[in-house]
């Protein structure tokens, strides 16, 4: 199975070719509207996941919520402009990254120690994502590979 795309906190494209731009203007995006998106694991185990929070500005404590479980994992670190952190919640390949220049470095120690590293469970999650500060400003990402029970 391949591994899974959602974007809980993105830039939706509202534009395709051919382009007709019309003298009143044009709206190229629009941000999402919502904090909370349903993500739907159609695997038959719970599954973990990478989660990618990238700043568009400069924001502090970004943070991502399991709805249903109320479980949550935080950063607690102000980050900047086009900045990429990675958290990793796979089964035995927990890690959180920073990223610069295409490499990966140790950023644990920016992981608030009452977060979790939740997994995804079967059929529907609720996800919440937030800031402290200048949320709009934070893009989160999230990828994960559905788990099948083999026959």
């Amino acid at each position: 199975m391949e591994q899974l795309r959602v974007e809980l906190a993105a830039w939706v494209s509202k534009f395709s070719f051919p382009l007709e731009i019309p003298t009143a203007g044009i709206e190229f995006g629009m941000r999402q509207p919502s904090q909370i998106i349903t993500v739907e694991n159609p695997g038959d185990v719970p599954c973990g996941c990478m989660i990618t929070f990238l700043a568009l500005g400069s924001l502090t404590n970004p943070e991502l919520m399991n709805v249903d479980t109320v479980e949550v994992f935080r950063l607690l670190k102000t980050i900047t402009a086009r900045e990429v952190i990675r958290v990793y919640t796979h089964f035995a390949g927990k890690r959180v990254a920073q990223v610069a220049g295409g490499a990966e470095t140790n950023a644990f120690q920016f992981m608030d120690t009452a977060s979790t590293f939740f997994q995804l469970s079967p059929g529907r999650n609720t996800l919440r994502f937030n800031a402290a500060t200048n949320m709009e400003l934070l893009e989160v990402s999230l990828f994960f590979r559905p788990l099948y029970l083999s026959a």
